[in-house]
Parts: structure tokens; C-alpha cells; sequence
């Protein structure tokens, strides 16, 4: 069974399959490695500072993936809201046209019923 995908999340998906260089498919070619190997073989690297900046890139991009996300699902929010407002102010407008109907019908009504 599936899960559904909030939109922040489809949108830092479809940033890491446009992206290579983006940190997530090299986390998941790392944990897929690292279930292969065997916990002995393991050799901790000192960080030189070719890595550092690469992290550090890696980083701003996944700071920069998820602002992106996020600024992307306020304005879904924001429409989805104005969507919301408009639909409301149909209704209000929709029960009014039918209350001057109504009152419109009663006073034809009385008009004819005075008539005769």
C-alpha cells in the first residue's frame, strides 16, 4: 500500500530526480552500500576540505530545495484559500438571489390575490 505524498515532499522528489548532484540519491546510494558491506570493512574518511565544500554545497542546496517546497505550498494554500473565499461568497450571493425571489413570488402573490 502506497502512502500519499504531502506536496512538500513530491516537490523535493521531483527536485532530487532533476537534480544528481542532490544530496538525497547520494544519502540513498550510501544506505544501499552501507547494507552490502559488512560492518568490519568499515573505514572512516577524514574530511579534507574538497568534502567540506562539497557538504557544505550540499547543504545549501538542500536548504535551498526546501524553501522552495515550501514557499510552493504556501501559494497552493493561498489559492486553495482564495478557491474557498469565492465558493463562500457564491453561496451567500446564491441565498440571497433566492430570498428576493421568494419575496419577489409573495408580493406577486398578494398583488394578484388583492386584484380580484
Amino acid at each position: 500500500m502506497r502512502t500519499q505524498l504531502s506536496p512538500l515532499q513530491r516537490d523535493v522528489r521531483q527536485l532530487a530526480a532533476a537534480r544528481p548532484e542532490f544530496p538525497s540519491r547520494h544519502l540513498a546510494n550510501a544506505a544501499k552500500e552501507r547494507e552490502q558491506e559488512p560492518m568490519s570493512q568499515y573505514v572512516y574518511d577524514v574530511p579534507t576540505a574538497g568534502t567540506e565544500q562539497i557538504r557544505s554545497r550540499n547543504l545549501q542546496l538542500l536548504h535551498e530545495a526546501l524553501a522552495r517546497a515550501q514557499m510552493a505550498e504556501r501559494i497552493r494554500e493561498a489559492e486553495h484559500q482564495r478557491l474557498a473565499r469565492r465558493v463562500q461568497r457564491a453561496e451567500r450571493l446564491r441565498r440571497r438571489a433566492e430570498r428576493a425571489g421568494l419575496k419577489a413570488r409573495k408580493a406577486a402573490a398578494l398583488v394578484v390575490a388583492l386584484g380580484q
